[in-house]
């Protein structure tokens, strides 16, 4: 029997065909496929009818959708960084106790607390900073594009603000012999948006990256080479 599946994301539904054989992952993998952004399955929470849905079994043996030949699920990207809720883009460090969450850390030296149960709301970026595409002439946004959004570090710091463009084509054609990166991922970049320099050290004092330029201006502070920093993995497993 087919299934009609209707993803909701990003106020949009997008609309797949599946037999009631298919694997969940075979459902989730032509979600990823439809919106195209160099995303993959494990980057998104998926819920039917509010209940979270595991990626195992297939359509039919799932005790949500059993005998039902059209589905509507909504998907949540999860958040990468811990988003300051004081900032808009900037991150910090999260600290979880008795279901209260507390942040802290952020380069603006802001701290907070909130119930546990707000944190996913905190970290969505504020609909009221809309990023629209610096590429003449588009028209997308963020509310209207769901095939990701990248961030131009060349231009940003040639222009001296940050330049933002929703379409790879628009990277590929004026942007590829400049650096650029995907904005879910521009917590973990590696290079400086001041040197254009990869990261190379971390500031304990500023709570901030710094590379080899940027260590002149940090020679009195806190700092450590990423390597000295590393964990153990296998601790981190135990515990």
């Amino acid at each position: 029997m087919e299934v009609k599946v209707v993803f909701i994301y990003l106020n949009r539904a997008i609309k797949i065909a599946c037999k009631e054989d298919d694997e969940l992952e075979t459902m989730f993998e032509q979600f990823i496929k439809k919106i195209n952004n160099d995303s993959k399955i494990k980057d998104y929470i998926y819920y039917y009818d509010g209940n979270k849905l595991e990626h195992e079994s297939t359509i039919k043996l799932n005790k949500y959708f059993s005998d039902k030949n059209e589905i509507f699920i909504s998907v949540q990207k999860k958040p990468r960084i811990i988003k300051c809720p004081k900032c808009h883009f900037n991150d910090c460090i999260i600290n979880l106790n008795n279901y209260l969450a507390s942040f802290y850390g952020c380069k603006d030296c802001h701290s907070t607390s909130a119930i546990y149960e707000k944190y996913i709301n905190l970290q969505r970026i504020d609909r009221d900073i809309e990023i629209k595409c610096d590429q003449p002439n588009c028209m997308a946004t963020q509310e209207n594009y769901i095939e990701g959004i990248y961030k131009c570090l060349t231009c940003s710091e040639i222009v001296g603000h940050s330049k933002y463009f929703f379409c790879k084509a628009h990277i590929v054609q004026s942007h590829k012999e400049y650096i650029s990166i995907k904005y879910d991922k521009k917590y973990y970049y590696y290079y400086c948006e001041k040197h254009l320099n990869e990261f190379t050290k971390y500031c304990f004092t500023h709570n901030q990256n710094i590379c080899k330029e940027c260590e002149k201006e940090h020679e009195n502070d806190k700092i450590a080479d990423y390597q000295d920093m590393t964990p153990d993995i296998n601790k981190l497993k135990e515990s």
